[in-house]
């Protein structure tokens, strides 16, 4: 059989098993891929079962990050509704947002450490130089506590109730 042939083949099946089950196809994602609902019934109880089918047929070489997570939240009812169009929009403006933001940050980072370096006083690690800091804190003398009252000091000293001298 070539390869058109089983393709046909499958996407038949696939929609006779998906009819026999009667699966609600509820939404897609911005890939292709196909979201599901359907019931089961074991033991007179009846049970609400979500899946994707994606859209490469590659179930076995999938990476679950390709599902946008408003879509995970519902595959693991996490969520009762489906996302709706709307939403998913909001979450990639906030993704793209996100990723800008991401993007300036790690700019202004880089910067930073070419600046450093240019000063000589930062390695190209990006790590930070700790060195300084130590010394400083070896060079400090801790303060001492101030003494503890006698009334501070004696447990029994402390009456429930009473009023603060202060």
């Amino acid at each position: 059989m070539s390869g058109k042939g089983s393709g046909y083949l499958k996407r038949l099946l696939d929609g006779a098993t998906d009819y026999i089950m009667r699966k609600e196809t509820v939404g897609f994602d911005k890939k292709g891929n196909k979201y599901f609902r359907y019931f089961e019934t074991t033991n007179g109880e009846k049970t609400e079962r979500r899946e994707v089918k994606w859209l490469a047929g590659e179930y076995w070489n999938y990476d679950p990050n390709d599902i946008p997570s408003e879509w995970r939240m519902w595959l693991r009812k996490l969520r009762v509704d489906p996302p709706t169009e709307e939403e998913l929009a909001k979450s990639a403006l906030k993704s793209a947002n996100l990723q800008v933001k991401v993007a300036a940050l790690d700019e202004a980072e880089r910067l930073r450490q070419v600046r450093m370096q240019q000063q000589g006083s930062h390695t190209a690690s990006a790590a930070p130089d700790m060195s300084r800091l130590l010394q400083e804190m070896k060079g400090e003398t801790p303060k001492p506590a101030a003494p503890k009252t006698s009334q501070e000091s004696e447990p029994e000293a402390w009456v429930p109730n009473s009023e603060c001298a202060e």
